[in-house]
């Protein structure tokens, strides 16, 4: 079952992460901050950091197939992420994991996972389960699905809009139901070729003006 943590335990988690610094507790510092995937969090290397810029680069989790160009997004990066990166700054193109120049392997973060819950006396966590974390801790303050979506780097399909509305609250549900429904909503269509609406310029009212003189 999939653990959303609280947001208490969440300042617990982020307490732990930040008072016992390591490249693999920034990695799940990472994902639970920037909802970030463990693909994407294990792709990552110096060269992907800008502090100048305040960025980060992440390799899509969706690559193509073998030959085809990589696809990447730009997410900010806030003042506290800045100083856990700033901690554990290497030189690039070193993976901020495992500091070392091979890619890390993707069990890496099992074991780290495992001691956090002991530690703190969670349930079992898993990347995945941080991942959510901030994913619905960012719709219960008030995101939407679409913006949401384009955070993760995931389409915005019914199948995602399903799987947070069962994890987030009853209010916050309606208020995402509501602007769904807003967004469906069809426009009118003007009631009179003089009316200048959402749906219709100056510039093109002017044309249809124009094309009724002609007719007469």
């Amino acid at each position: 079952p999939t653990v959303i943590l609280t947001s208490e335990q969440e300042r617990r988690l982020l307490a732990y992460l930040t008072e016992n610094a390591s490249p693999r507790h920034l990695a799940i510092y990472l994902i639970l901050t920037a909802g970030l995937s463990t693909k994407e969090v294990l792709s990552l290397t110096w060269a992907d950091v800008s502090f100048p810029l305040k960025r980060l680069r992440v390799l899509m989790e969706k690559e193509g197939a073998p030959g085809t160009r990589k696809k990447f997004r730009d997410i900010p990066v806030h003042e506290r992420q800045l100083i856990y990166l700033k901690k554990m700054q290497s030189l690039p193109p070193v993976y901020l994991v495992s500091g070392k120049s091979k890619k890390p392997w993707p069990g890496i973060l099992t074991p780290v996972f495992r001691t956090i819950s002991q530690e703190l006396g969670f349930p079992a966590l898993s990347a995945m389960d941080l991942r959510r974390t901030f994913a619905v801790h960012a719709l219960e303050n008030g995101m939407g699905y679409g913006q949401l979506g384009q955070v993760l780097g995931q389409e915005n399909s019914a199948h995602f809009r399903s799987l947070y509305r069962e994890l987030v609250s009853p209010e916050t549900r309606e208020r995402l139901e509501e602007e769904l429904l807003a967004a469906r909503k069809p426009r009118q269509a003007p009631e009179h070729i003089d009316h200048i609406g959402p749906d219709l310029s100056p510039e093109v009212v002017a044309l249809r003006q124009k094309a009724e003189e002609k007719k007469r």
